[in-house]
């Protein structure tokens, strides 16, 4: 955006009244000083993203000193600029209840971020912060805390008078123990460790029984505590890529976990207190040594998705599909070789996932996912289509590219995925009628 454009679109902002001023993704590299006669705006977006590696923002150094006049400003959105220093005038903005200043270049964060004293949330992921200012206890309203991604090897003791914190996140900060004041926050609900060196847990961490989101991902751990039973109020545990061979029976205690994510692990059996999980909607043990089909996940009433990786399984029970209510099955990278005909009672099914199985065929019963929206059957040596394929009028995705038909379909278009209904019934149209002739 133009200077003069900028210029005219904040005349228009005060003009107006607006109390919203977005301008992301403009290729700002300053903003000029007639910012400050917007006292009226409560949110001021200046980047955006849903998370750090989707940040759209500017490339904007400094803020410039006039903006301590937006009093009322309650929202401050700064992702993805250059800022290397936090202004002294944003630390006076005592109304800001938000302040994202994800994926910027700060290494510091000054002692006058303590003058925040209704800052409910404040994310600082894809920083360069190597500590934090004992300061930060002032910020006695804070709820969520994101820390993620940047140099942090320990936290200051004060962080334990946050007591109204909900949310914390100190991802990716090469952490080989947990911080002990981490156990003094009585309101944690969500908390995430992914991504550091942590080789153990500590007993003292399940004393956080407020948890409901827990994660450890691609840590060091080799066993999971039994203490882990506490967390009675957990709802989702992610402990993707660790070095698990087994997990303990005191798991199946978590009677309200929904998401359990196991991917990356070393487990070669599940205990069977795990279908005790009655309320699981999510279980992923993929890259998992598993060569047999786990038993005990045909007495989870409520598994929605299930995904099973492995390069390990080399048949499916007919028992699975009398998991009717599944919508979502990834079983890609096992040698199959064939697919149960069994598959037609999975009716509730949206998304199918086999590639890599080594299919041959697929049986005429797959016609009966009328609810199929995304099948991926690529990487298989199919040499036909069964004409029941038809009838998933609902597919909207398909990949069924590197098999053995005789017109492969990267030579139909340039898009070998299709991603769109009418094409998907087109290309299924195309080969079953083929295959007849």
């Amino acid at each position: 955006m133009a200077y003069d454009d900028l210029l005219q679109l904040i005349d228009q902002a005060f003009e107006k009244g607006w109390k919203k001023l977005n301008l992301s993704e403009h290729n700002l590299v300053e903003i000029p000083p007639e910012i400050g006669k917007l006292n009226q705006l409560e949110v001021l977006i200046l980047g955006y993203g849903d998370d750090y590696f989707s940040a759209s923002g500017n490339r904007i150094k400094k803020l410039p000193a006039e903006i301590v006049h937006l009093s009322h400003l309650k929202k401050l959105y700064f992702i993805g600029n250059q800022l290397s220093v936090v202004p002294s005038e944003i630390t006076q903005l005592t109304q800001l209840q938000k302040l994202d200043l994800n994926v910027n270049q700060l290494s510091v964060l000054p002692p006058e971020i303590g003058h925040l004293t209704q800052l409910e949330e404040l994310e600082m992921r894809g920083n360069s912060l190597r500590e934090l200012p004992p300061e930060i206890a002032g910020l006695a309203q804070l709820k969520k805390l994101r820390l993620d991604r940047n140099q942090l090897r320990v936290l200051p003791p004060e962080i334990a008078q946050l007591v109204q914190l909900e949310e914390l996140g100190i991802g990716g900060s090469q952490l080989s123990q947990l911080p002990s004041e981490l156990l003094k926050l009585p309101n944690l609900r969500k908390l995430s460790l992914s991504s550091n060196e942590l080789a153990a847990l500590p007993p003292e961490l399940f004393q956080l029984t407020q948890l409901e989101e827990l994660d450890i991902s691609r840590n060091l751990l080799e066993e999971l505590p039994t203490e882990i039973s506490q967390l009675v109020k957990l709802q989702e545990l992610d402990l993707t890529g660790n070095q698990l061979s087994t997990l303990p029976s005191e798991i199946g205690q978590l009677a309200k976990l929904r998401e359990l994510d196991l991917r990356g692990n070393r487990l070669s059996i599940l205990p069977p207190e795990i279908a005790q999980l009655i309320q699981l909607e999510e279980l992923n043990i993929s890259g998992s040594q598993l060569s047999q089909f786990p038993s005990e996940l045909l007495k989870l009433p409520n598994l929605r998705k299930l995904s099973l990786r492995s390069k390990k399984l080399t048949s499916l029970p007919p028992e699975l599909f009398q998991l009717i209510q599944l919508e979502e099955l990834n079983i890609s990278n096992n040698p199959l070789g064939e697919l149960p005909p069994e598959i037609g009672q999975l009716a509730q099914l949206k998304k199918l996932h086999l590639n890599q199985t080594q299919l041959r065929v697929l049986p005429m019963e797959i016609g009966q996912l009328t609810q199929l929206e995304e099948l991926n059957i690529r990487n298989n040596q199919l040499r036909m289509l069964p004409e029941s394929m038809t009838q998933l009028v609902k597919l909207e995705t398909l990949d069924f590219r590197k098999n053995l038909l005789p017109t492969p379909p990267e030579t139909l278009g340039e898009n070998a995925v299709w991603q769109d209904r009418e094409k998907v019934q087109e290309a299924l149209h195309h080969y079953c009628q083929y295959n007849q002739i």
